[in-house]
């Protein structure tokens, strides 16, 4: 198709920001329900710490909870706008030499998972994008940009040839290849070029 779906993570918080305007009662009562930690915190701060739970969990036991979470919140309409590429889309962008690299199958957790599982979402993801876009996938960006040392060699036994995380520091000829550090930039920090500067400044030099 000519637009992408949406990722299950945007869909969480743009479906979930809708009942928090419009029924915040409903919010407090499914985290109450949902068990959420923080619960001094702000509505929106527990709704981000459900999100992070639900990152830990497998696929099947995420649409279950994600199910149970929409039910509960009186199931906000689905967001019009795709956040995620299409294929041809993709397609299009490979072709112009941007590099499109794997974030495994289902945004999977790696550190601490575990590893036929970590090794299945590495594969899947690697061989449908190849199939998709019909040229190697040699690049890896860990979810969360969580990792540990068990994932990191998953990683590179399952055909890759390198990966990023995001630890804020430069990159060096000797930076480990499954472990190339990255300098996390979103929009907000985009919007304002001399705040983006200023963090730029603050990243370590070593």
């Amino acid at each position: 198709g000519t637009q992408g779906c949406n990722f299950w993570a945007d869909d969480f918080w743009q479906r979930t920001q809708v009942a928090l305007r419009s029924k915040p009662d409903l919010i407090d009562k499914a985290l109450h329900l949902r068990n959420v930690r923080r619960r001094s915190k702000p509505p929106a701060q527990q709704v981000e710490a459900y999100l992070e739970d639900l990152k830990l969990l497998d696929a099947p036991r995420r649409e279950e909870a994600l199910i149970t979470w929409y039910d509960l919140i009186g199931q906000p309409e689905r967001p019009s706008t795709p956040s995620l590429l299409s294929w041809s889309q993709l397609q299009e962008m490979a072709n112009k030499t941007f590099i499109i690299g794997s974030h495994t199958h289902t945004h999977m957790i790696l550190d601490n998972a575990d590893e036929i599982q970590i090794t299945q979402e590495l594969r899947e993801s690697k061989e449908i994008l190849e199939k998709r876009l019909e040229r190697p996938v040699t690049e890896f960006c860990y979810p969360n940009a969580r990792y540990d040392s068990v994932s990191r060699n998953l990683v590179a036994t399952a055909g890759y040839d390198r990966a990023f995380c995001i630890d804020n520091r430069r990159v060096r000829p000797n930076n480990d290849p499954y472990l190339i550090p990255r300098f996390l930039v979103y929009e907000d920090l985009c919007g304002d070029l001399e705040f983006l500067k200023l963090r730029l400044l603050e990243t370590p030099w070593f």
